[in-house]
């Protein structure tokens, strides 16, 4: 078998921009197609998910994350291609780095994202280019280095569906892990708080007419940050109640 993996960071379609961890498993076999088992699992490998006799082109890459097939990667989770008699024979893990308190050389500690400085959005109203989401934290204010998903034992079981992206996949019946309730109702209350200043901004903006005339690409710059915090919050909120159930 010849496969290559890597985890990255990117930015999730479903949760509005934020930053999500995704897997790409590459078959890099130029000669013909390879059909395997694999898994994806968290670190005590409580109730993992399998996929079965997948076939992979040459050349072919398949992706896992929330996004196209429901998995949330988190600290010490890991991606696994099984032999015939079910035992691991290739893995791949997300291990982060994890710092001291104040030891992140991002952030140094104060858990802000170091590009927008905590505010989840760049204004640049000098050049008419108006509010953008930071691309760098997807908007949430959190500094992308030291913010480590970590997962909780919490175990809900619900039906999911495998999308590669054109390549098929399977349906069954699986168990998603839940993030610890704290710290959803903290990023919550942070989406709140960022939701709050961005209406008032709006507010204040349009009642002192910086929107007239000229400022068209200000005003709508502006309208789609606060779509986006809405939908932000509304996902946080989706997913504490599923949580909490």
């Amino acid at each position: 078998m010849s496969f290559s993996g890597k985890f990255i960071k990117i930015s999730s379609k479903k949760a509005s921009g934020a930053r999500i961890y995704s897997f790409s498993l590459k078959c890099t076999n130029w000669l013909q197609s390879e059909t395997i088992d694999f898994m994806l699992s968290d670190a005590q490998n409580i109730q993992p998910w399998y996929y079965r006799n997948k076939t992979m082109k040459a050349g072919s890459v398949f992706t896992f994350n929330n996004d196209t097939c429901g998995w949330q990667w988190y600290q010490g989770d890991f991606f696994a291609i099984l032999n015939k008699s079910g035992k691991i024979e290739q893995s791949w893990q997300l291990n982060l780095k994890e710092y001291a308190p104040g030891g992140c050389p991002e952030c140094h500690g104060t858990h802000k994202c170091k590009h927008c400085k905590g505010q989840g959005f760049f204004a640049d109203l000098k050049y008419g280019m108006g509010i953008q989401m930071c691309q760098y934290c997807g908007g949430t204010g959190v500094c992308d280095t030291c913010n480590i998903p970590y997962r909780n034992v919490q175990i809900v079981p619900q039906n999911i569906s495998y999308d590669s992206g054109g390549s098929g996949g399977s349906r069954g019946s699986v168990s998603k892990k839940h993030r610890p309730i704290a710290d959803i109702k903290s990023d919550i209350q942070f989406a709140q708080s960022q939701l709050e200043r961005a209406e008032w901004n709006y507010r204040y903006n349009k009642m002192n007419g910086l929107y007239d005339d000229n400022q068209y690409i200000l005003q709508q710059s502006e309208i789609a940050l606060l779509s986006s915090y809405r939908q932000r919050l509304i996902a946080l909120q989706e997913e504490l109640r599923q949580a909490m159930n």
